[in-house]
């Protein structure tokens, strides 16, 4: 009896590891993907500041 009794608490214990990994996995692949798609808006902001830059030196020069 203490043994089978043992062995389920191994197991519950085993299960509820299992879904914490599940759960810190869900939650890293969610981190993951908003860091990509933040890159992506820091490299979009980054071509049009160039851009805006770009034009307002021609502007700039347009007015010398």
């Amino acid at each position: 009896p203490d043994s089978l009794k043992a062995v389920k608490v191994a197991f519950d214990l085993s299960e509820s590891t299992q879904d914490s990994i599940t759960k810190i996995t869900e939650v890293v692949s969610v981190i993951d993907n908003n860091l990509k798609s933040l890159a992506i808006k820091v490299m979009e902001l980054e071509e049009k500041q160039k851009k805006t830059i770009e034009e307002l030196a021609k502007y700039e020069r347009s007015r010398n």
